[in-house]
C-alpha cells in the first residue's frame, strides 16, 4: 500500500464519519420536535366516588385484614378472629371455621358460591399455606 492509497482510505473514513454524524444529528433534532411529556388530549377522568352512597360503620373488637365486596348486600371480611364476617346490608354475621390452627390473611372470590380465604395452618413443628373454599368447606394446601 503506497502513501496515496493510504491517504484516500483515511479521507473516505473521515468523510463517512462526518456524513454519519450529520445524519445522526438530523435524526436527533427531528425526534425532539414534539414534547413527549405533555399529553395533547387528556383522558376525561370519571369520578366513581360520587356514583355510590357511602356510609361508615364500626365493628368493635375486630381488626380486619381484607374485605371482598361482591355488591352492597354481600360483603365478606376476614380479620383477627377464627372465621369470616359477612355483612348482608343490615347485619353482621360471623361464620366460624372450626379450625383453631388456621390463621386467615386474605379473602377473594368471583361470586357468592366461590369465595376463597388464604392463610396459614400453624402447628407445633410446621407452618403450611392453605386456601379455603368457603362454599364447599374444602381445604387446599398450597
Amino acid at each position: 500500500m503506497n502513501l496515496s492509497t493510504r491517504n484516500i482510505c483515511v479521507k473516505k473514513f473521515i468523510l463517512s464519519y462526518i456524513v454519519c454524524t450529520i445524519i445522526l444529528a438530523l435524526f436527533s433534532l427531528n425526534a425532539c420536535k414534539d414534547d413527549p411529556v405533555t399529553v395533547n388530549n387528556p383522558v376525561n377522568v370519571v369520578d366513581t366516588v360520587a356514583m355510590y352512597e357511602w356510609s361508615w360503620d364500626t365493628i368493635s373488637g375486630v381488626l380486619l385484614y381484607n374485605i371482598f365486596v361482591l355488591d352492597s348486600n354481600n360483603i365478606f371480611m376476614v380479620g383477627n378472629f377464627n372465621g369470616m364476617m359477612y355483612y348482608n346490608g343490615s347485619t353482621y354475621t360471623t361464620i366460624m371455621y372450626n379450625d383453631p390452627t388456621f390463621g386467615n390473611a386474605s379473602i377473594t372470590g368471583y361470586n357468592q358460591s366461590n369465595i376463597f380465604i388464604s392463610g396459614t395452618v400453624y402447628s407445633t413443628w410446621t407452618c403450611k399455606t392453605m386456601l379455603k373454599d368457603m362454599e364447599r368447606c374444602s381445604f387446599y394446601y398450597l
